[in-house]
């Protein structure tokens, strides 16, 4: 009999087919839970893997738990299971990313450590309390098969329909679930099914037997889900708005949450690959007045879009109002270096085409291949309005062609030969991005590099210096990937291998003038050492002299903020150009807005060391990766 009275339905069907449901949404939370997390923290591989395993040993927990609950009633209790489900798989994604936020701020208060024990205390309660409920329903489904039919194969076939309950919800997730929608919006749906089981429960197992508390409970959490699907654009919104401007949010946690309408809406575009976020920056970047002193780039042309920033699964790729200290000397120094402009060049990467836009200022490049192997990016750099602006339409020249396709795989099979190979990919912070910085893949670039061609890749993680001592000498930090990078292309069987950095002079004239105008005062421990000095004549002395060391230290960090490693690389030993070469013949005579001789000649670095002999433990291999360097507990930021 059920619980209504009337007799219990022998069909097993229904409670199959409701394993299979419960099934697919638990391994879906569970999924969208690692996939915020990797998301926020990078290094998916860890996430992935700590996440599920917290998952799965909270759902033995609920196993356990259930042999307490559900004996006399166990539509009643998976009732309350869905609903409870329904609230917390809902706001799963909301509570990881407001707990990226309060560690977004606490960084932000060089409080790093705080910050992220904040962080993971929100995090993995969450996910473990949603393990132990979902943990609760196949111990109550099976149950419930075994009052229909009192048999072993009842529980053994709500077990396997369970089974392939996973098997769905893992295969709607990569293919459908993180390809079409965001995460919070995945999370609501997969809610509203749970959400969908309880009112069934409700209606058609439980009847008059539901209490009103249960009632009124499943009412209003359809009601709250309701709401929150209607303004899933502004939660969305809300969430972005503090990842990428909590620097600008109000000072405290009310300010820190609390909805911002002044703030300009993200624009994001997904891809199968990657979330592609366009974000317009709220007031000019601090630097944006010392990149002028270098730059003639706005004096050209006023109308160029600055601060718009290109981010990419959340980490930055290019900022407009700073970029052409990136792109020229990616672009233009190698060629200098090699002393020859290559005729047939491949790009690997560089979706948003500024890179390529570069390489076009060259009548004697008569082909550039291009490979990327997203092609929504490659859209939207055609057709966005900003983009196609700062990339001068580069794909559209007939010198161009795009293949999507993955890189690695690429140069594994291709038979051609480039006079130079251009690598701009993204940085590698995880494990799937390790491979194509490991042996093997600059194996194949060396392969398919042409007689007197060279291959240059961009190396971020190797601007990762101390600041300057006294004498101006600088250490390597400990994120630093040189050690890698070097023993890596050393084993490659590069015979040049030559880094080397965007740098700016700090002896500037211009720098001191912005300085003086943008009144930079000392800091507050500043101010407190002089106010201990008695005598005024001394006290201003010292002031001077504060104020001098301080702007002498703001000067370099100017400098050391456009500090961007790159590494040029030849299969051969060869002589290289290391004084400026004047190309600009060859560049239509467009003049170059920031390299210049001088630039040039500074760029060369005696901080990074090609190793003489290849050291096996930090060779960066498929087989046995070396990268990421960076700490894996630590979360990422948009700045």
């Amino acid at each position: 009999m059920s619980e209504t009275g009337s007799p219990e339905p022998r069909s097993l069907v229904p409670v199959l087919v409701l394993a299979l449901i419960l099934a697919a949404c638990s391994i879906i939370y569970e999924l969208l839970a690692a996939q915020a997390l990797s998301l926020l923290a990078a290094n998916t591989v860890i996430w992935y893997s700590l996440v599920v395993g917290v998952f799965l040993g909270a759902m033995g927990i609920g196993a356990f738990f259930s042999e307490k609950v559900g004996q006399q009633s166990p539509w009643r209790t998976l009732l309350r299971v869905e609903i409870a489900l329904t609230v917390l798989g809902s706001l799963t994604v909301p509570a990881i990313k407001a707990a990226h936020t309060l560690y977004s701020e606490m960084q932000m208060g060089n409080e790093v450590i705080a910050g992220v024990m904040v962080f993971y205390s929100i995090v993995f309660p969450v996910v473990f309390i949603l393990g132990i409920l979902t943990g609760t329903e196949l111990p109550l489904v099976m149950r419930l098969a075994r009052e229909i039919r009192d048999e072993t194969r009842a529980a053994n076939l709500a077990l396997g329909w369970d089974y392939l309950g996973s098997l769905v919800g893992a295969m709607l997730f990569p293919l459908v679930i993180v390809t079409s929608m965001d995460l919070i919006t995945a999370g609501l749906l997969i809610a509203s099914i749970n959400l969908l089981v309880a009112i069934w429960i409700w209606l058609f197992r439980l009847g008059g037997a539901a209490s009103i508390i249960d009632q009124f409970t499943v009412a209003a959490v359809a009601a709250c889900l309701l709401i929150a699907m209607v303004n899933i654009s502004v939660i969305n919104q809300y969430f972005l708005q503090r990842y990428y401007y909590y620097h600008r949010m109000d000072d405290g946690l009310a300010g820190l949450f609390s909805p911002r309408a002044d703030l300009p809406e993200i624009r994001r575009t997904r891809s199968a690959y990657q979330v592609i976020d366009l974000v317009e920056g709220i007031e000019p970047s601090f630097y944006a007045d010392f990149l002028a002193v270098y730059s003639n780039k706005l004096d050209r042309d006023p109308n160029f879009p600055v601060d718009q920033k290109l981010f990419l699964n959340g980490a930055l790729q290019t900022d407009t109002g700073l970029e052409e200290v990136y792109h020229e000397w990616f672009a233009h120094f190698p060629i200098i270096l090699n002393g020859e402009v290559p005729r047939r060049v491949l790009v690997l990467g560089g979706g948003d085409g500024f890179l390529v836009r570069e390489l076009l200022k060259y009548p004697g490049i008569s082909d550039i291949q291009h490979i990327d192997i997203d092609p929504v990016l490659i859209g939207l750099a055609k057709t966005d309005p900003v983009l196609k602006q700062v990339n001068d339409d580069a794909f559209s020249s007939e010198r161009v062609s795009t293949v999507i396709t993955d890189g690695y795989q690429y140069l594994r099979r291709t038979a051609e030969r480039y006079d130079a190979i251009y690598i701009d990919l993204p940085v590698p912070n995880n494990y799937d991005l390790a491979k194509l910085y490991s042996r093997e893949f600059y194996e194949f670039v060396k392969r398919a590099i042409a007689p007197g061609g060279f291959a240059v890749f961009d190396s971020s993680q190797t601007s990762a210096l101390s600041e300057r001592a006294e004498d101006g000498s600088r250490e390597l930090l400990p994120r630093n990937t040189w050690p890698v990078f070097g023993h890596t292309l050393k084993r490659a069987g590069f015979g040049t291998i030559v880094p080397f950095y965007s740098t700016l002079e700090t002896d500037h004239p211009g720098l001191q003038r912005v300085i003086d105008r943008k009144g930079f005062n000392l800091t507050t421990s500043q101010l407190k050492q002089l106010e201990e000095i008695r005598s005024p004549a001394r006290r201003e002395l010292e002031r001077r002299k504060l104020l001098a060391q301080s702007h002498a230290r703001l000067k370099l960090l100017t400098s050391d903020y456009l500090l961007q490693g790159f590494v040029f690389l030849a299969p051969d030993a060869r002589e290289l150009a290391r004084e400026f070469v004047d190309l600009a013949e060859q560049r239509n005579g467009l003049d170059l807005h920031v390299l210049n001789a001088r630039r040039y000649e500074l760029s060369f670095t005696d901080y990074l060391v090609v190793p003489e002999q290849v050291d096996p433990g930090k060779v960066n291999s498929i087989m046995r990766p070396t990268l990421p360097v960076t700490p894996w507990w630590r979360p990422m930021t948009g700045y």
